[in-house]
Order: structure tokens, then C-alpha cells, then sequence
């Protein structure tokens, strides 16, 4: 670190010494997210002399202090310009400070370097050069020659003339003669890459990236190339910068990734299979055990004999419904559960989830509690469309729990609108032993249990939430809790009228003019989401693929009217941590969602906590991104 940060500081020492032998006045500033001039980056000691400032660090308010626009609006016009799409601004005026000839033109230039972005003026006599040109320039030249990346120039025929220290290492090339190379020769043979159709684009100015390659002779070391073009005074492409890149530990870390993915997914894999043929293996031994249960019941038996087999057939379903839970939480981490719709009669949902209340009050011997329903049909829609069998299941998840924590007081099941009309809402509340603080960010992870104090457990594995939030997500419901110690709790389902499983339906959503949608898929590999983007296209919504995080800052720079983000969390060049941080310096309020092929409860957390809006198990559906849209 300390050897990089001396390099980084002699190259700074020599860029110094670059522009202060430029007898023009140099003046670099950073851009702000709205392309608008920020931060004083340099400026050489010809533009302190012209402007007639003798301390280099000025404040930017202070730098035009000595120099009249012939336009008194130009100055303001100059501050408020957005660089990234007016790239070129002329002032003319003169300085104060000088006693002869004192007009001068300030001319103002986008630079875009990659991941940021610059405003360059130079304050030069009318009609003059503002920039020596690169070729003629030795101190540029030696610039270049103490980078450590490859740097190559390319003239419009292809050709290089010119070819860095770092290039010719990564070439193996100590020395070479000072003369123009064709791709072929520069490489020593034959590259699998369309370098010229690249450079071709490069020249019409739009940068490009190779994709890895190996050059001839090289092959344990994988490279690619990034081509800028770089415009003259005129705006025009004379020459296209070649830089080069390394990205050999990039692809030996990418290997091992997906080898511990494949690891971690077969590890899954056979979790899920230990798991089923666990249930399989007591389940059926335990409904042998059940089934002599009922012979021996319909014998004469004493009362305590009835009491041990009621005690005998409570835990065999004890325990089956404890294998039932692990199979379930682990469909869930696994992304496996199918979501099943249809035309639901909300009466029948009621009755049944009502008639569970009672049964479960009177199973636990509650007889202080009181069970309440709360429905009234005429202000509800008759049916839904959503999957009856996992509405159910999760009521029966918030009752058990009500019934579970509350000794005295009541249990209310309801249901109703919400405030926006387009969820339906489910709850149950109680006046139970209600939820600390602390633990409402917890209750909803797997295998978290509560005890009210050292004297009263209440047991349980702590899945029955974990999977109620499961099934929720499944079905783009949500659960939300309110809750106080000591004051009882409600749990709320929500779950949407209406998911757009009309495919005509959806089509008229971004067929309108003016509606279509466009989304950035960060991604490694394009074949794994085609057809999904091939899907998405019948629904007028238009998907930008990125492989990893540098292509994927790189894309949205260039396409700024992206709706919508989805990073795996995984990638091969940086954490999804760092790329949302760099995305929201470019548009803060941009949604950005996390995807994994695993669920992992403190990831998700951590996600949630670093700004991302969701978190999705891989694959995804299309009608899951249009659903997203559809809430933006």
C-alpha cells in the first residue's frame, strides 16, 4: 500500500509538472451528479498568473474574480451548464490584471475518465491552440510511460503508433522499434477478438470493451481492452486510446466463486434431499404408531388409559408438524415454492380460518380468551385472485402464535381494505405478552424463539414466521407487525387484489405512449436471462445486461433513464455493497434490487440495511419484474 501510494504520488508530482510547463492557463474542477462545474481538481501557474491570483488554494467562487465576460450572463450560463450534454463552452471577455493585450478566450471541455467525470478550461489568446496536440507532447508521453496499466494509440487505420512500458510487458515485448503496427503484428498473431469492429466504433465515438482474451504466446494470463476515443479541439475522433487490463486473478477468483456456488447449491441440494427422505423415513413409522393409536381407542380403555393415547397421538403429530416446517423453510431458502392461483371465495377463507380460531382456543384450553371476528362482505369484493391454500396457511401460522402467547383478554381474526384499495388485508390481533423493540427486527428470521422470562418457556423450533414471511414474498404479499410489551399484538397480511396474471393486462400497462420501462440486469452471463429479456420485450419493457459491476456503472452512465436495478449480490469484480454505493452517486433515488440463488436471513438484512429496496431468490419471473415496475 505504501509502495502504491508513493507511484500514485510521484505520477501526481509529474502531472503537476505537466501542466505548469503549458503556457496556456489550465484550469481542472470535478463534476456534480448534475453535470454542473464542483471542486477545484489543479490549476497550472499561468492560469494563477492570468487571473491574478497569487494562493493555489482559492475557493471556486473566488477564480473569476479578476476576469470580465464580454457577456455578463456568460459567467452564470458557464456554472449552471450541464458538461454531460453540452460539451463544449466558450467565454470571451478580458482580465484586469494585465496592461497590453487583455482579451482572452476561456474554453471549457468535458473529460470523461471512466468513473469520473471533469470540466477542463483553458484560457487562452483569441484563435489560438488551447491544447498541444498529443503527439507532439513529451511530457504527456512520459505521463503515459510511468502508468502501470497497458496504453496503446490507435490512428483511423487501425494502426498503433505508439505502445506504453505496461503494454509492451503484458507483451513480453522489451523492446520495440519506433514505427506503426498492424493489430496482428502488435499482438504477435492472431487475437479471437473483432478488434477492428471496435476500434470502428471507438472512432465513431462511443467507448468499447473487449470481451477476456489471451494473447499469442501468453497463455496463462487473460487480458481485455477498453477503448476511448479522444477528440481534438474540433470535436473530432483522431485518435482512439487503447488501455488494457490484467483481469487474470479476476477470472482465477471467478472460477473459485462459482465453485463454491456450485458447492454451496449441491450442498443446498442434498440438505433438501436428507430432509425428504427423513420425512419419508418417520413418517412412516409414525403413522404405523397412529394407526395402532385408533385400533387400541375403539377397545374399552380407563381414563387414564385414553389420556396416554391422547398423549401418544399429540406428539406423533407434534413431531410431524416439526418435519413439516423444516421441508417447508427449506423449499423456501431454496426458491421452491410454486405459487398456485385462482378465483377465492373470501367467505370460504373466513369460515375455515374462523373455525381454526375455535378449534385451537378449545384444543389449548383457553377459556378466558375470547375468540372475535371481524368481517363485513357487502364492503368487499366476493372473490380474489391469489392462492387460497397459502393465505391459509398463514393465518393458521399468526393464530397459532396468538393462541400460543395469549392467556386472557381476546384473539380478533378480520379482514378489510387497506388505505390504497389495491391489497386486501388479513389480521389477527391479540392481547397477548406482546413484542419488545429489540425483537421485532428478529421474529421474522428462522429458529428465533421468545421466552417472556426465565420462568415461562414457550418452546417451539422459531420457523413459524420465518415461514409465514416466506409464502408471503411467494405470493408478493406482505406482513407487518405492531406490537408492545405487555399490550398484546396485531399482524397484518396484505395481499394484492389483483396481479396482473392478465398478460393483455399487463401489456397495456407499458404499451401506452410514453410508459415503457427499462431495467439494468447485473448478471454474469447473458444466456441465463435471454429468455427472460425476450419476455419482458412482449411487454414493451427494454433490459440493459451487464456482466459485472464496472460494465454495470459503465451502462448506466449511458442509459441514465433506467427504472430499475437487479444486482446479483455476487459478482466477480466488486462486493453489490460497493456497486449501489457508486450507483447512487450517480442518481441517489435510483431503486436498486438484490438477487441470490440462496437465502441467507443476515444478507438479506444487511441489504435492506445498505439501501437495496428487495431481496429475490434467482430465478425470477418476468412477471415478478413487472410486478416491481408496476410499484415504482
Amino acid at each position: 500500500l505504501k509502495a502504491d501510494t508513493t507511484t500514485l504520488r510521484i505520477q501526481q508530482i509529474k502531472f503537476r509538472e505537466v501542466i505548469d510547463s503549458i503556457s496556456e492557463g489550465i484550469i481542472i474542477r470535478s463534476l456534480t451528479p448534475q453535470g454542473k462545474p464542483g471542486m477545484m481538481e489543479n490549476i497550472n501557474k499561468s492560469a494563477l498568473h492570468l487571473l491574478n491570483l497569487n494562493n493555489k488554494e482559492i475557493r471556486p467562487e473566488d477564480l473569476w474574480l479578476n476576469f470580465e465576460a464580454d457577456n455578463s450572463d456568460d459567467l452564470s450560463k458557464y456554472l449552471q451548464n450541464d458538461f454531460r450534454s453540452n460539451q463544449l463552452f466558450t467565454i470571451r471577455g478580458k482580465l484586469k490584471n494585465l496592461d497590453t493585450d487583455n482579451k482572452v478566450e476561456v474554453n471549457c471541455k468535458y473529460v470523461d475518465c471512466g468513473s469520473h467525470s471533469y470540466v477542463m478550461a483553458f484560457i487562452t489568446p483569441p484563435n489560438s491552440a488551447s491544447v498541444p496536440s498529443l503527439q507532439k507532447s513529451i511530457e504527456v508521453f512520459s505521463l503515459l510511460e510511468a502508468v502501470h496499466v497497458g496504453i496503446v494509440l490507435f490512428d483511423k487505420d487501425f494502426l498503433c503508433y505508439y505502445c506504453n512500458s505496461g503494454m509492451r510487458s503484458m507483451l513480453g515485448k522489451k523492446d520495440m522499434a519506433a514505427r506503426s503496427y498492424t493489430l496482428e503484428e502488435l499482438f504477435g498473431g492472431i487475437v479471437d477478438v473483432d478488434f477492428e469492429m471496435l476500434l470502428k466504433d471507438a472512432f465513431n465515438g462511443e467507448s468499447q470493451q473487449s470481451p477476456d482474451f489471451k494473447f499469442p504466446g501468453r497463455g496463462a494470463y487473460w487480458y481485455c481492452f477498453i477503448f476511448y476515443p479522444v477528440r481534438n479541439e474540433k470535436g473530432l475522433v483522431e485518435t482512439v486510446m487503447g488501455v488494457s487490463q490484467d483481469n487474470t486473478l479476476r477470472r482465477a477468483y471467478e472460477e473459485t466463486l462459482f465453485d463454491d456456488i456450485s458447492l454451496t447449491e449441491k450442498s443446498d441440494n442434498l440438505k433438501s434431499v436428507f430432509l425428504s427422505n427423513l420425512s419419508h423415513e418417520v413418517r412412516t413409522p409414525m403413522n404405523g404408531i397412529l394407526g395402532f393409536v385408533e385400533l387400541l381407542e375403539q377397545d374399552e380403555l380407563s381414563g387414564s388409559q385414553k389420556y396416554f393415547l391422547n398423549l401418544i397421538r399429540k406428539s406423533c403429530d407434534n413431531l410431524l408438524c416439526i418435519l413439516g416446517s423444516l421441508l417447508d423453510m427449506s423449499k423456501i431458502e431454496n426458491g421452491q415454492i410454486a405459487v398456485e392461483k385462482k378465483w377465492v371465495n373470501i367467505d370460504s377463507i373466513v369460515t375455515e380460518v374462523s373455525a381454526f380460531l375455535n378449534k385451537r382456543l378449545i384444543e389449548s384450553a383457553k377459556e378466558n380468551v375470547e375468540a372475535r371476528i371481524y368481517f363485513h362482505p357487502e364492503q368487499l369484493p366476493f372473490k380474489i385472485y391469489s392462492d387460497e391454500f397459502k393465505i391459509f396457511e398463514i393465518l393458521k401460522i399468526l393464530i397459532d402464535n396468538a393462541v400460543k402467547f395469549t392467556q386472557n383478554g381476546f384473539i380478533e381474526f378480520g379482514v378489510g381494505r387497506n388505505n390504497s384499495d389495491r391489497f386486501l388485508s388479513f389480521w389477527v390481533n391479540d392481547t397477548g405478552i406482546g413484542i419488545a423493540d429489540p425483537f421485532k427486527q428478529m421474529i421474522f428470521q428462522p429458529f428465533q424463539t421468545f421466552n417472556d422470562s426465565d420462568k415461562l418457556i414457550y418452546g417451539g423450533l422459531g420457523l413459524g414466521l420465518s415461514i409465514a414471511k416466506g409464502l408471503a414474498d411467494a405470493m408478493s404479499a406482505e406482513i407487518e407487525v405492531d406490537s408492545e410489551k405487555g399490550q398484546g399484538s396485531r399482524f397484518v397480511l396484505s395481499v394484492p387484489l389483483q396481479l396482473g396474471e392478465d398478460d393483455e393486462a399487463d401489456k397495456e400497462d407499458f404499451n401506452e405512449a410514453g410508459k415503457a420501462r427499462k431495467v439494468l440486469i447485473v448478471q454474469y452471463g447473458y444466456s441465463t436471462i435471454k429468455e427472460v429479456i425476450k419476455q419482458l420485450r412482449q411487454h414493451n419493457v427494454h433490459v440493459v445486461h451487464a456482466n459485472d459491476g464496472v460494465s454495470a456503472i459503465e451502462k448506466f452512465f449511458e442509459n441514465k433513464d433506467v427504472d430499475l436495478i437487479i444486482t446479483d449480490v455476487r459478482l466477480s469484480d466488486m462486493s453489490s455493497f460497493e456497486l449501489i454505493r457508486a450507483l447512487r452517486r450517480i442518481n441517489e433515488n435510483i431503486p436498486v434490487i438484490a438477487q441470490t440463488a440462496y437465502y441467507l436471513a443476515d444478507e438479506k438484512q444487511r441489504c435492506l440495511n445498505e439501501g437495496f429496496v428487495d431481496y429475490l431468490l434467482k430465478p425470477f419471473e418476468p412477471s415478478t419484474i413487472i410486478r416491481l415496475l408496476r410499484k415504482l
